[in-house]
């Protein structure tokens, strides 16, 4: 039981004992932060350039469009909103193909004698 006393213990520890080993803790633990930090870099890196590539592709697709390639068509890949965006792109491009080739074929065909030109 307690006799209602206090008690004070005193240790004596050297300096050194004190500071050893904590450079090498403080070096473990910033060379752990880099690791994590560069590779967080690199998946965001592997995972931007994924979502970006798709885009890329359809608006180059867009412009071959633009400039009369109607045979362009872009892959439905990456992520749900550009898959989508790709499926419109290519029913786009399917039906301007379309659309040309019926007017070439209507521009084809010979006119009948007396008739307006088109």
């Amino acid at each position: 039981m307690s006799s209602g006393t206090i008690a004070v213990v005193e240790v004596f520890v050297p300096d050194g004992d004190l500071t050893r080993g904590v450079a090498t803790s403080w070096l473990i633990l910033a060379g752990v932060g880099v690791g994590l930090i560069v590779t967080s870099v690199a998946i965001a890196d592997r995972l931007g350039s994924r979502m970006v590539r798709p885009a890329v592709r359809l608006a180059g697709a867009a412009h071959q469009l633009g400039e009369g390639d109607v045979g362009v068509r872009v892959p439905e890949d990456g992520p749900r909103e550009l898959r989508a965006a790709a499926a419109a792109f290519n029913a786009m491009a399917d039906q301007v193909e379309g659309l040309l080739a019926a007017e070439r074929e209507l521009a084809a065909r010979p006119q009948p004698p007396g008739s307006a030109p088109r």
